[in-house]
């Protein structure tokens, strides 16, 4: 069965939703967070226009961004004619037990149709400090898969040797040196020892056979171009399913993101 990844991003939302019952301005805030989605997508309707965007975006998306973003949405979707009903997906509550952490964290989705393609929106709407902002915009559509074959030449190389490279020998140091700007930023803020790549290291051993990655899907996050890979490695304990995003830094190919999954070993 052809395997599909729709996307690739490094915000993650709790997987399981917090009781109403227990967090009573829950569905305020589902209002409000919604409606907040709503407008930052109502206002591209027409024209896709970065400062509009960018008023009500967070901090941490850099204007620069916003705008490649909105050229390729505006390339590869068309202008956006219709905005569908907004759902939310997954929450996560803070009851003020961590500082400087959004209270609320929500992703919300809904279908776009633009003048040449359709695709499908996905938002990460926070509210902090009694503001609310996006944490996070994606916009997927089948049609970004129709991006030049030229556009990724070379990725593959990539990320088979990386994928060679690192897994049979789980030294830190390849991670850091194929890592985009993003992921080095993440495993700054992480103590790389109990990270999920060393945890691979200890449940899995080291790669015995990797046959290559396949691409399987385009998607635009903080205005980075990412393509993805994937393949299964047989490592010493088992096989693990590799996903791997990648992106251009200064004319180069970099991690952008990377997770090994278990699967298990036929016979075993």
């Amino acid at each position: 069965m052809k395997k599909h990844l729709k996307q690739i991003t490094l915000v993650s939302i709790a997987a399981s939703a917090l009781s109403s019952c227990s967090l009573p301005n829950v569905d305020s805030l589902d209002r409000e967070g919604k409606t907040l989605a709503a407008t930052v997508l109502q206002s591209q309707k027409n024209r896709w226009d970065a400062d509009k965007l960018s008023e009500k975006m967070g901090p941490a998306i850099a204007k620069k961004d916003l705008g490649e973003a909105v050229h390729t949405f505006e390339e590869v979707m068309g202008p956006l004619k219709s905005v569908g009903p907004i759902s939310r997906n997954d929450f996560r509550m803070n009851a003020g037990i961590l500082i400087n952490t959004p209270d609320y964290i929500a992703e919300y989705t809904a279908d776009l149709e633009g003048e040449k393609n359709k695709g499908k929106a996905k938002l990460i709407v926070c509210h902090q400090d009694g503001k609310w902002f996006v944490q996070n915009l994606n916009i997927n559509s089948d049609a970004f898969g129709k991006i030049k074959e030229a556009d990724r030449a070379g990725a593959k190389e990539f990320v088979d040797g990386f994928v060679r490279n690192y897994c049979s020998n789980w030294q830190n140091e390849e991670l850091k040196k194929s890592a985009s700007g993003p992921l080095q930023a993440q495993l700054r803020q992480n103590d790389i020892a109990t990270s999920v790549f060393s945890l691979s290291m200890k449940s899995l051993g080291k790669l015995k056979k990797f046959d290559g990655a396949k691409y399987t899907n385009f998607s635009m996050n903080h205005g980075a171009r990412i393509y993805s890979y994937y393949g299964i490695g047989e490592f010493n304990s088992g096989n693990g399913a590799i996903s791997i995003g990648v992106v251009k830094e200064a004319g180069n190919w970099k991690i952008y993101s990377f997770n090994i999954h278990t699967q298990p070993v036929s016979g075993k």
